[in-house]
């Protein structure tokens, strides 16, 4: 009843201020009274348990931004530091791919919005892709996009032209199995790649660590629960690079 009367005169005061929140707190108000939210639950927890479910929480929060793994989540991308990549190391990309895939007349181009490939990176929330089915395959990457995330696509686009379009886009046929395990050696290779370059790259010690939890936690470990054997052909000796 208490609650009732304080919310009756919650809305008096915000009528005279104006209407702009009150259905934001009237649900949050009638959540409470008749029993909803966490608000209630909480409610007759002790200052003690309300401390250490308020710590499993963030820890929980924590583990889920660790678990929506790497390049293709800008939260998380954004979480490592990552800088720019510079004007100098988008000129020398662009170059390295013209001799790269020189055969297959790569591209390296930036997605300008109301582009096809800027709808495509805002809607699934990503820095950059490399596209294997446009003729010619072209690696996209959004104004701002660090270093680090560009190499990871042009790794891509360098095991492409080593093995050519139909093994590579294998992945993208096939039963489930088989996409699974032709996607764990596409990004193994990539993932060995820039360890291999982090010097070259100058990748720091929080990217380095990305690619270990994005390749375990993102590529190996969804294959595995649905199903895949893991192989030694499918390892990375991670302590080999400090990691």
């Amino acid at each position: 009843m208490t609650r009732i009367l304080e919310f009756i005169k919650m809305m008096l005061r915000e009528f005279k201020k104006g209407t702009k929140e009150i259905f934001s707190k009237l649900e949050k108000v009638l959540d409470e009274v008749f029993g909803l939210g966490d608000e209630v639950a909480d409610h007759a927890l002790t200052p003690a348990e309300r401390r250490v479910k308020e710590k499993q929480k963030r820890a929980q929060n924590k583990f889920e931004r660790k678990r929506r793994g790497g390049k293709y989540n800008l939260e998380d991308v954004d979480e490592l530091g990552s800088k720019p990549a510079t004007k100098e190391e988008l000129l020398d990309c662009d170059k390295k791919i013209k001799i790269l895939a020189f055969k297959e007349k790569g591209r390296f181009r930036l997605a300008t919005k109301n582009t096809p490939a800027y709808r495509y990176i805002e809607k699934n929330n990503i820095a950059a892709y490399f596209d294997a089915h446009e003729i010619p395959p072209v690696i996209w990457y959004k104004e701002g996009s660090s270093n680090y995330v560009i190499a990871h696509e042009y790794y891509h686009l360098e095991e492409f032209c080593k093995i050519g379009k139909k093994a590579f886009t294998k992945k993208d046929f096939g039963t489930l199995k088989e996409a699974l395990v032709n996607n764990i050696l596409r990004e193994k290779y990539v993932a060995e790649r820039l360890l291999e370059n982090a010097e070259i790259l100058n990748l720091s010690l929080s990217e380095l660590k990305h690619i270990k939890l994005y390749y375990q936690e993102k590529i190996i470990l969804p294959a595995v629960n649905l199903g895949v054997e893991m192989i030694p052909e499918f390892i990375i000796r991670f302590k080999n690079y400090g990691l």
